[in-house]
């Protein structure tokens, strides 16, 4: 989880879902809570893993009927759904605590900043997001440069979302991910799949 999917760009959503000011998208990513937030501040997105740094409450809703499905919303502050602690919607410094008896010092208050996390939009519509904040984290744009430049031939920007599905499988998942990097099963598994494509 930590030597794989933390240090690597994940694809979280589109960006023509979070279009006004307070949208988000929420979604559980390798078992770390986290959201996409346009901040009505810069109507900018920003990204924070989603557990408030006193008590570990959520900021945002969390999609609690299906893991690792994502939960779109709108609210206009950034305000942990547990004690009501407020954070900066710009860059999750925390604003205010509501009936907390103790008075921060600033340096302390740094301390219990929104964790941050890496994001970036390619091709114009795709949001992918890095959980670990590194200043020398090697940008998506520039791994994949080549296959973006491809990709803005379409015409993205008209394309909507559809739906989107979420299975739990009782399985490793790279034995899951491995399947689809193969094509030997599919002469007996999708016979129609089958026909309709070349094997050779």
């Amino acid at each position: 989880r930590e030597n794989i999917f933390a240090k690597n760009w994940m694809y979280i959503g589109r960006l023509d879902r979070l279009k006004k000011l307070g949208d988000y998208l929420s979604i559980t990513l390798a078992g770390y809570p986290i959201f996409i937030y346009r901040s009505p501040s810069t109507n900018e997105l920003v990204a924070f893993h989603n557990v408030c740094s006193h008590r570990a409450g959520p900021i945002v809703p969390i999609n609690s009927n299906n893991y690792g499905a994502a939960l779109y919303g709108n609210q206009s502050l950034l305000k942990c759904q547990y004690h009501a602690w407020f954070y900066d919607s710009r860059d999750g410094a925390l604003k205010a605590t509501p009936n907390f008896s103790y008075k921060f010092k600033s340096d302390e208050k740094k301390c219990l900043s929104l964790k941050k996390i890496n994001i970036e939009i390619c091709a114009e519509q795709f949001i992918f997001v890095n959980l670990i904040e590194m200043k020398e984290k090697l940008s998506i744009n520039t791994l994949f440069s080549d296959l973006l430049n491809d990709m803005l031939a379409f015409p993205l920007n008209e394309y909507r979302h559809f739906e989107s599905q979420c299975h739990l499988i009782n399985c490793n998942w790279k034995t899951y991910a491995e399947n689809y990097q193969e094509g030997y099963h599919i002469q007996s598994i999708h016979p129609l799949l089958n026909k309709t494509i070349q094997s050779k």
